[in-house]
């Protein structure tokens, strides 16, 4: 049911979206000098950048799974 091109169009938008999450949660655990916060949006940047490597391996099998399709 799911293809590989499902997951890459799903998996791309976590790092775009995420980034600003994140930048935004670390700045306010700064102002706040909450160290869990901090702890906490680095974490979520670890988990980020995994995303950013499952979309990018991802990206060249949905561009053969999509280059047949017929442009919009």
């Amino acid at each position: 049911m799911f293809s590989m091109a499902h997951v890459h169009l799903i998996i791309n938008h976590f790092p775009i979206i995420g980034s600003v999450f994140v930048l935004v949660l670390f700045i306010v655990a700064l102002v706040f000098k909450n160290g869990f916060l901090q702890k906490l949006s680095l974490w979520f940047l670890a988990v980020i950048a995994l995303s950013t490597s499952v979309a990018y391996v991802s990206g060249e099998r949905t561009e053969h799974a999509v280059q047949g399709l017929p442009r919009a």
